[in-house]
């Protein structure tokens, strides 16, 4: 007669919260299964919090690294996908409460999604356009990307996409697992992605366009993640390094035509003379 008073409530967050505490990092348990229901993680924990709450800030801070899918589901289930408008209501019931510390953590292992989604828009086209070089290419390309993440460089990433490359990427994915990501006019077939590596940024895409390499953050036009925003090519090259400049006078940069016999020792250089070295075993 006790199962639903607030007492037994009380006692079954206890329960939940010291079995998650218990957990090593990416270990299985049904507790995971538990905190997904509604019920649960929509409970009222304390005056500021729900109990959703107090569930990934244990789980998030247990992540050394990157999270199991299992783990990763959680934190989709209960808070949605942090990468959108820092004034959307969802990001401000479930996000803006834990900290934006634990907000960057997720949206860096995040990132690998997109980079997964960006390599499948870019080997599609090569296929469906027949396009032999960039065939040729598309090993080397997503070996380095994925590379990058592999060391831990990537602590961030946006997806820009034009329409019919928007339309192959939402046809991949289920309504519950769909990205952010930016729109891109003007160049329906491009698919570009921009990597924030703390050390240096990152630029690229399909279509011809180069690599971008920065020092420095080069804009703040990725950092809003609004659903409606859109931009154009030329505010990825010329706009980028226009603002680039004004923000880091005398800063260097590099843009690298992706030749494929050239292109990577293009990026490892600029990387090595400005004093930012990387696993090469890693990227090649």
């Amino acid at each position: 007669g006790l199962d639903f008073c607030d007492f037994a409530e009380q006692c079954r967050q206890i329960f939940y919260i010291k079995k998650l505490e218990e957990l090593s990092d990416g270990e299985e348990d049904e507790v995971l299964i538990e905190v997904q229901r509604e019920s649960v993680y929509a409970a009222p924990y304390d005056e500021s919090k729900l109990l959703g709450h107090i569930v990934m800030s244990i789980l998030i801070d247990k992540v050394k690294d990157v999270p199991s899918d299992s783990w990763l589901e959680v934190f989709m289930t209960i808070g949605g996908d942090p990468r959108i408008s820092e004034q959307a209501k969802n990001y401000r019931k479930w996000w803006q409460p834990i900290g934006e510390k634990r907000v960057a953590k997720v949206r860096s292992w995040l990132a690998k999604e997109d980079l997964r989604l960006f390599l499948e828009a870019v080997e599609a086209y090569g296929k469906t356009a027949n396009e032999e070089a960039l065939q040729r290419m598309f090993p080397a390309r997503k070996k380095f990307l994925e590379g990058l993440y592999e060391q831990g460089l990537i602590r961030n990433a946006r997806l820009m996409l034009g329409s019919r490359a928007a339309r192959f990427v939402d046809s991949s994915l289920s309504r519950e697992n769909r990205i952010s990501y930016i729109s891109l006019k003007g160049s329906p077939d491009t698919a570009v992605i921009y990597l924030d590596c703390k050390d240096f940024y990152l630029i690229q895409g399909s279509h011809e366009f180069k690599i971008w390499l920065y020092l420095a953050k080069p804009t703040n036009i990725f950092d809003s993640y609004s659903t409606n925003k859109s931009l154009y090519r030329d505010d990825l090259t010329t706009g980028v390094v226009k603002t680039y400049h004004q923000m880091h006078p005398g800063l260097p940069y590099r843009d690298i035509v992706h030749h494929e016999n050239t292109w990577r020792h293009g990026v490892i250089s600029f990387l090595y003379k400005n004093g930012i070295k990387i696993n090469l075993e890693k990227i090649m």
